[in-house]
């Protein structure tokens, strides 16, 4: 009786077997993927050559691995074109980048007080020229977009005058509603009027002087280029030799390396003249 007992457990675990085997087989040949069980690795700790972890180790795969999906790089923007030096000047330009303050200088190899410096922003994307016995420094950054915080100041100085070029990132592109909306804020002594009646740089332009009797007046030109506002702002001294200084710099004010001749008032000029000739120098 034990016997057939013993014939009756052993029968039942071949039978077992035997019913296994045949679902693997049956699997297979469906193509069916059947996971081997899990198997315990050894690992190497991060901390310390000595001790082990334990981890599952990765499910090989039955058949071959999906190919990964390809991103191509994004292709990077062209560099834009520098501004300085303008595009008809002659000679060896030697440049220096300032890559604290993101701006650039250009000089003449053989440099004379005819051949004046040109300055550049690389944010900003301006340029103008300048006397090269003048010093140049950007004096405010805050990369503000505000319609009255200033976002960058370049201010230069040297004989014979001093001016600043301001920048605002303006809520709106439009000059005569942004110069309405900064004289709301600011003050009517800052703006004097808000209608282009001049052209620099090639886009409409308002020039004014503050007040040519003051103690310290100002020669003040705001423009935008449809994306930023700017303000050239010349201190005038009692000097006649500003007057050429600040027909160059409106010259050669500019967004591309060619230079368009800037369109003053001839009113405005002579309040300018005035300003200079307020202590009886002409």
């Amino acid at each position: 009786m034990r016997k057939t007992k013993q014939f009756y457990l052993l029968g039942k675990a071949l039978l077992s077997l035997c019913v296994i085997a045949l679902i693997g087989t049956a699997c297979t040949s469906a193509g069916v993927a059947v996971a081997p069980p899990p198997v315990t690795t050894l690992t190497p700790s991060s901390t310390s050559g000595e001790k082990f972890s334990e981890g599952p180790s990765p499910t090989p795969f039955l058949y071959p691995p999906p190919s990964p999906t390809f991103t191509p790089a994004p292709t990077p923007s062209p560099a834009l074109p520098p501004l300085c030096p303008g595009a008809p000047e002659q000679g060896n330009w030697k440049c220096q980048e300032n890559r604290l303050d993101h701006t650039r200088t250009c000089l003449l190899d053989s440099l004379s007080e005819s051949q004046w410096a040109c300055y550049e922003d690389l944010i900003y994307r301006f340029a103008m020229e300048y006397p090269p016995d003048w010093n140049a420094s950007v004096t405010i950054d805050t990369r503000a977009r505000s319609d009255v915080l200033i976002a960058r100041r370049h201010s230069f100085w040297g004989p014979h005058g001093a001016l600043d070029v301001d920048i605002w990132h303006p809520t709106d592109p439009d000059l005569s509603r942004w110069l309405v909306r900064h004289r709301e804020l600011t003050g009517p002594d800052i703006v004097l009027t808000t209608e282009p009646n001049a052209k620099v740089g090639g886009y409409p332009a308002v020039a004014f002087v503050d007040n040519p009797e003051t103690i310290s007046p100002m020669f003040s030109v705001f423009l935008s280029n449809g994306v930023y506002t700017y303000r050239l702002w010349f201190t005038l001294y009692t000097d006649p030799e500003e007057i050429p200084i600040i027909r160059q710099v409106l010259d050669t004010f500019r967004f591309s390396a060619h230079s368009t001749p800037a369109e003053i008032p001839e009113e405005v000029w002579k309040d300018i003249q005035r300003a200079i000739g307020r202590n009886g120098d002409s």
